[in-house]
């Protein structure tokens, strides 16, 4: 298990991603997240047109490797020592709404609804100051998210998975750890 534990100099282009450094198990469920989701994705969407399916696997290794990157003490000390403002980060996702809305229009308005959500939910985690319950909130704001997807939704599959890993990434993941910074708005 020495090996597996070890820690990882990550190159500067990945910082983002996994901090300067990462564990080696962190490194490996992220990227075996990602293509977990990429190949369910695939196989849930098999009669999609090609370029759909370009985009949807693309989305797919993002929002599922930010799941677990999310998580994890080396992406958490990145943004923490950062001077980017976690609501430009957490906003930033509407890029990964609007690819979801071209490989999906004929949910748009769900997509747009649930994606919404959870930047809101994610801004309204981040302003709370108070370290002792964040997380706690941030759970409970993930599950309300889950719970008002499945009641109000009936998006395909693929597209519910890709809502409800972003609503874990951001929600809980990157906003319910974020302990603030030099630059908090």
């Amino acid at each position: 298990m020495d090996k597996i534990s070890r820690i990882i100099s990550i190159p500067k282009p990945l910082w983002k991603l996994h901090g300067r450094k990462a564990y080696l198990i962190d490194l490996l469920l992220t990227y075996f997240m990602a293509v977990l989701v990429a190949v369910v994705n695939v196989v849930l969407s098999a009669s999609m047109p090609a370029w759909q399916v370009v985009l949807l696997v693309v989305l797919s290794l993002d929002i599922g490797g930010g799941a677990v990157s999310n998580f994890t003490s080396g992406t958490i000390e990145f943004y923490k020592k950062s001077d980017l403002s976690p609501y430009t980060f957490i906003w930033l996702h509407l890029l990964q709404a609007g690819l979801l809305l071209c490989i999906y229009w004929s949910v748009k308005s769900q997509i747009i609804l649930l994606a919404f959500l959870i930047l809101v939910l994610s801004s309204l985690v981040i302003r709370v100051r108070e370290v002792s319950y964040k997380r706690q909130l941030s759970i409970f704001l993930f599950a309300v998210f889950v719970l008002i997807m499945f009641s109000l939704s009936d998006l395909p599959k693929p597209p519910c998975i890709l809502l409800v890993l972003m609503g874990l990434k951001l929600i809980v993941g990157f906003s319910g750890h974020w302990k603030g910074s030099r630059k908090q708005g």
